[in-house]
């Protein structure tokens, strides 16, 4: 009886150490990859449109990519947690608009928009100066 029970604890113990290294080993299927860590993102620049259809707007075009999303960002001149709004083209030809209220971009808000095409690519836009 007891050699049975030292048999079978050592099938155990030989089964957790096949599991420990076959655990430890990079798989062929899954290898291990180096991340390179401290990189900066390369953004191209766009121009923000200013347009007033009864409504004060901003609109800009992403010249590359079948798709793209941008996100607005703007925050009043008392350093206000930022509104935020998505905005998605699902062609390349389809402008990213957002509108406001009549006299709006009057205001003293900071704008921001960060976009992302199909292919990762990143763009940031300049926004018209105040006249």
């Amino acid at each position: 009886m007891k050699n049975k029970i030292v048999f079978y604890l050592l099938i155990i113990l030989g089964i957790l150490l096949m599991l420990v290294y076959f655990s430890s080993k990079p798989s062929s299927n899954n290898p291990t990859v180096a991340v390179k860590t401290n990189t900066q993102v390369q953004a191209t620049t766009v121009q923000v449109a200013q347009f007033y259809n009864g409504q004060d707007g901003y609109s800009l075009s992403i010249p590359s990519g079948n798709t793209s999303t941008c996100t607005w960002t703007y925050a009043g001149g008392n350093a206000d947690v930022p509104y935020l709004k998505t905005t998605y083209a699902k062609t390349a030809t389809e402008k990213h608009t957002i509108t406001f209220p009549s006299g709006t971009l009057n205001s003293n808000y900071d704008f921001k928009v960060n976009c992302l095409d199909g292919f990762g690519n990143q763009y940031i836009g300049i926004f018209p100066k105040e006249q």
